[in-house]
Parts: C-alpha cells; structure tokens; sequence
C-alpha cells in the first residue's frame, strides 16, 4: 500500500488523465503583479513551532468531536472518495461537518482543466455533428475505418482541428491515421457527457470505429 502524499507547487499547472482524481487543489492569489515582493509583519512558520502543542491539540480535538458525532450519526453523510474512503471518512467529513468547504470540489475544477478530456471532447463534439451517433437514426453513425473518419475531417475545419489536436503528423501538416488510430484505443470507452467511442468489428483488416450514447 503507498501512503504517500506529493505536494506541488506552480503556476497554472495542468493536471491531466489518471492524475485529475488524486489531486486536491489549493489557490493562492496575491491580487498584485510581483507578489515576491510583498513584506509581512509575522512569520507564520515561527508561529506553528512556537505554538505546536495547542494546534496539535485542536486538530485531535476536532477530529475526536467528529468521529464522536458521526458514531452518533450525527455527522454529515458524503459519498466517499475512490480509493481514499478513509481520508474521506477521517478528514474530509469532519471539514463539511465544520461547516468548511469540500476539499473534494476542488477536483472538479481540476477535472474540467484537464487538456485530454478537453481534447477528447472537442473529438466526440466533432464526431456526433459530422458523423452522428450509432444507433439513434438507420444508417447514420458508422462504424468508421480510421481512413473515413479523417476523409470527413478533411472538409470540416473544426472536425479536422480537433483530429490535429490529438493525431497531427510530425511534420503537423495533417492528421496521421497511425496516431489517430492509436489514439482511438487509449481513449476508447472513456466516458464524457453520456458518450464514449468504441471500436465495433473490422473491415478489411481495419478497426470500426463508433461513438455510442450511453
């Protein structure tokens, strides 16, 4: 088991795939243009060192008023985090119970910021204007080949951009059916907004391609 926690630091990052759930975020903005150049008149880290024992004690005592509430049922009921019940049970819980914010909402954010789900997205927005959806009308929604998909994509400018965006060439001059097919299977059955794109049989050796509604 990795109990590791990894704290990072920047401006702006970008958080993507996998990483969007694991990540809480923190927001610092100094509403000025140089913010290193700011002075202050306390030292925050003497404080804690100076005053250690008593906010040690208040954590543990807020966290034992939690879990004394919540054996009580008492306390507030979130749905738990994947994969980090605990902490959910543990920390987060006793927060809201505090009348605090959600530390997990900030995962939102991250998760709307993440630049594959934008790109894939854009894909799937392109896919179902220019290709429509399997199923929802006869004859209408494919499956595609790789080779079809970016034969439509050539006379669309916005289907063609979003295609560039995640299988241009090397040369980024045009869309690479290698890059998109491969693409096509990192992504496939990922689920944005009710939609995911699956691959459904071959034709002449080459895999369909379809975007379902779930």
């Amino acid at each position: 088991m990795n109990n590791a926690s990894i704290f990072a630091t920047g401006n702006n990052l970008t958080i993507a795939s996998d990483l969007t759930r694991r990540v809480l975020l923190c927001m610092l903005d100094a509403q000025c243009e140089r913010p290193e150049t700011r002075t202050f008149t306390v030292d925050p880290i003497a404080i804690t060192r100076a005053e250690r024992g008593r906010l040690v004690a208040a954590g543990v005592t807020i966290l034992r008023a939690w879990h004394c509430a919540d054996q009580a049922e008492e306390g507030a009921k979130l749905i738990p985090s994947g994969s980090y019940e605990d902490w959910s049970q543990r920390i987060r819980q006793a927060l809201v119970w505090l009348d605090q914010a959600d530390p997990r909402d900030t995962t939102e954010t991250v998760r709307k910021n993440d630049p594959d789900r934008q790109e894939l997205h854009a894909v799937m927005a392109q896919w179902k204007e220019h290709l429509g959806v399997w199923g929802q009308r006869p004859n209408v929604g494919g499956p595609f080949t790789v080779q079809q998909v970016v034969g439509c994509a050539v006379v669309e400018a916005e289907f063609h951009a979003a295609l560039m965006a995640v299988a241009a060439n090397r040369n980024g001059t045009s869309v690479s059916n290698m890059r998109l097919g491969r693409w096509l299977k990192g992504v496939e059955r990922k689920i944005i907004g009710g939609f995911q794109l699956v691959q459904d049989g071959m034709s002449n050796g080459y895999p369909l391609w379809k975007l379902i509604k779930l």
